[in-house]
């Protein structure tokens, strides 16, 4: 027998896309509906949604360079800070000999507080030749009244010359862990800038210290 229902298929009903058009119209689902208000809707949340990935790009990048001390935040002038054992004791007696900037590591910590301070003056001195230490924070109890502090052992004052001469003003301290070639430099709130180039004395004298 001829089936005189062609929406009919063995007793059941065919859907067609009317019918799915209607159904989608009835229940309202936003999941369902094709409409400009369901996209604008996907469409804010897409952007929030990237809007936060970035956010958290950017947070786990700036907490990378403030860890690797590549970067110094404003709001957190002295921190982290280290401790650098620095003794003033009684200036070493004698000449000592400037050397080659090449052979000495230098350490710059800002004892300010001015943002990026460190990484200004130890960049200065590695385009002078010197090899590129660490950037950190110390505090200093007088550095209002200081434009330097230079740190070296008992085997590095020939390398703590050296760089003193390019740092005006700037005086010697004594830290027994500092080995041979290794020097720190703690940067006061008197620093002003390095001493010109051409003004740098590169003969044999005595250190600077405090009085």
């Amino acid at each position: 027998m001829k089936n005189e229902d062609p929406q009919k298929w063995q007793g059941s009903r065919i859907v067609t896309e009317d019918d799915l058009m209607q159904l989608k119209a009835e229940t309202h689902d936003p999941e369902l509906v094709d409409s400009p208000e369901h996209f604008r809707t996907r469409l804010r949340h897409g952007i929030v949604l990237t809007l936060v990935l970035l956010l958290v790009a950017a947070v786990g990048v700036t907490a990378y360079l403030v860890l690797t001390r590549k970067v110094e935040l404003p709001f957190l002038p002295m921190g982290p800070t280290e401790t650098v054992a620095a003794e003033a004791t009684e200036c070493p007696a004698g000449n000592f000999t400037y050397q080659d900037p090449s052979t000495i590591t230098v350490d710059v910590f800002n004892g300010t507080l001015r943002a990026g301070l460190a990484t200004t003056v130890r960049d200065g001195l590695v385009e002078r030749g010197f090899v590129e230490g660490r950037v950190g924070n110390q505090q200093l109890s007088n550095r209002g009244a200081i434009s330097a502090l230079v740190v070296s052992g008992e085997e590095g004052r020939d390398e703590a010359l050296t760089v003193q001469r390019h740092l005006p003003g700037a005086e010697y301290a004594f830290d027994a862990r500092l080995g041979d070639g290794h020097v720190v430099v703690i940067v006061g709130e008197a620093y002003e800038s390095l001493q010109a180039t051409p003004y740098v004395q590169a003969e044999d004298g005595p250190l600077n210290c405090s009085q």
